[in-house]
């Protein structure tokens, strides 16, 4: 018999597809110990979380202005601050008490500004809404820094930060990290999903 130049012989194709089934093993194997690796060797998580929701407070202070000393007209200031109320829930996966050793906020806006904030403290946390009475019908417990939450617990809780921006700015935002720090664990990582709720006020 012969074969037609060009088409290999039924030998050759058998090797080459022999060879291609032993690579394909190969890939599988390897791909099945890092499987393995990263399932047995990563530790569970310790703790979860999530930010359950958010309001917006866009505050635009306007200062100053009219007739001053030698009857020359002053320029009025502007101030601009967005106040957010994130209500966050928090678990504790292990078998011992989890104590929140602190609390911290990062937003990214546009052009690679990034403003690190921590929540207000518990008297300026009930400072804030007798300053901003409009936001009393929003408010929650605060969730504080020193909190222990037991093995299982499950615990809520307010947080209220603060950031010297524009509504425009708020509304261009490219993220929104809470970084909740534990006293004995890693930190845990909430990162905002879906769009905040918003209510604004000249002030």
């Amino acid at each position: 018999m012969t074969w037609r130049t060009g088409s290999p012989a039924p030998g050759e194709r058998g090797s080459a597809v022999t060879a291609a089934v032993s690579v394909i093993a190969a890939l599988c194997i390897v791909a099945a110990v890092i499987f393995a690796f990263y399932y047995f060797m990563t530790p569970p998580p310790t703790t979860a979380g999530q930010i359950v929701s958010l309001d917006v407070f866009p505050i635009h202070n306007v200062s100053g202005g009219g007739i001053i000393a030698g009857g020359v007209n002053g320029q009025p200031e502007t101030f601009d601050e967005v106040i957010v109320l994130a209500n966050v829930k928090l678990k504790n996966l292990t078998k011992a008490p989890e104590h929140v050793f602190d609390l911290d906020s990062y937003l990214y806006v546009p052009g690679g500004t990034i403003y690190e904030n921590g929540p207000a403290g518990q008297k300026n946390f009930e400072r804030a809404f007798m300053a901003y009475s409009q936001m009393v019908p929003k408010k929650g417990p605060e969730l504080r820094r020193d909190t222990v939450i037991q093995p299982g617990q499950v615990v809520s809780g307010q947080l209220l930060l603060h950031y010297p921006i524009t509504e425009q700015q708020w509304e261009s935002r490219k993220g929104l990290h809470i970084v909740v720090s534990w006293e004995s664990q890693n930190n845990l990582v909430l990162k905002l999903k879906g769009k905040a709720t918003s209510s604004g006020w000249q002030h």
